[in-house]
């Protein structure tokens, strides 16, 4: 889970820069905002996963 995490971030990380980089095209920023915010609550799905299980190894 940690791995998945970790290449959730590195993901969203990347699609930072490429909005940098495409700051003049208004149809793929739309593009990456969206693929931002799926990988977004993705993460957040897996942060409350991972939350559980630390809280049910104590």
């Amino acid at each position: 889970m940690e791995r998945e995490i970790a290449a959730n971030e590195l993901e969203i990380k990347r699609i930072d820069a490429q909005m940098e980089e495409e700051a003049s095209n208004y149809e793929r920023l739309q593009e990456l905002l969206k693929e931002k915010e799926e990988l977004k609550a993705k993460l957040d799905i897996l942060y409350e996963k991972w939350i559980e299980l630390a809280e049910i190894i104590q």
